[in-house]
């Protein structure tokens, strides 16, 4: 794992910090880079007052709240007149101004929130989220944008809703795919763990434990269903 550089058409910013996952944005940039040259970036961070955590996303959100406390959140309000997605459609500078020293008991604040939506205008043609969760009390703390961009996504799913599930796999009708067309196909669930943060703010330590819970619950399982777990770590 390396250093990661943050880069768009309007600044450039070197950030030492470890990477745990590849970049997906398009304005994103991670490179290798030798150890004078973090040494340098820490230098310079240094010299002029900043910690190396206070850059948001990304950073210590205690840092990125310390520093944007030193301004009015119109001084902070992002530049949205371009974007296309959905943050950028439901967020307002009075809605900024009143989530933007909002944090969550995990550190995860307001700008790290929407800051993928901000640095990803998105597409012309399709309409992105542009904000994400980065755990369970993200949806309480910043409700007043959460809601409303979940309503728009899910066309009308409002916070009061609850989703219907039906594992009844009797129930199916027609269920032959047509194998001219169709070879292979696979089921993918996905589960978060309470307690845990999601991956925008997930520590090291806390997807090491994502990884201990599951080995767990598989190990568990018996019939068809048993099988050996392997680590992307030890194959």
């Amino acid at each position: 794992m390396g250093q990661r550089f943050w880069h768009d058409n309007c600044r450039t910013l070197i950030v030492a910090q470890l990477v745990l996952a590849p970049v997906t944005s398009c304005r994103e940039m991670s490179y290798q880079i030798p150890a004078y040259a973090v040494k340098q970036a820490q230098e310079a961070y240094k010299n002029r007052g900043q910690a190396m955590n206070q850059r948001l996303p990304g950073g210590g959100a205690s840092g990125g709240l310390a520093s944007s406390r030193k301004y009015p959140p119109s001084r902070d309000f992002p530049d949205l007149s371009k974007h296309n997605n959905i943050m950028a459609k439901v967020l307002t500078p009075d809605m900024y101004a009143r989530l933007r020293d909002k944090v969550t008991p995990n550190g995860f604040t307001f700008d790290q929130a929407i800051q993928t939506g901000v640095d990803n205008p998105g597409h012309p043609f399709i309409m992105t989220v542009g904000c994400v969760a980065g755990d369970e009390e993200s949806y309480e703390v910043f409700k007043e944008l959460y809601d409303p961009v979940i309503e728009i996504r899910h066309g009308g799913h409002k916070p009061g809703d609850r989703h219907k599930t039906d594992l009844d796999y009797s129930k199916i009708q027609n269920a032959m795919f047509d194998e001219k067309y169709v070879m292979s196909s696979r089921v993918r669930t996905g589960r978060s763990i309470r307690g845990i943060a999601l991956p925008p703010q997930c520590t090291r330590a806390e997807r090491r434990e994502v990884e201990r819970i599951s080995c767990q619950a598989l190990a568990s399982l018996d019939g068809e269903f048993k099988g050996r777990y392997y680590s992307l770590e030890t194959m």
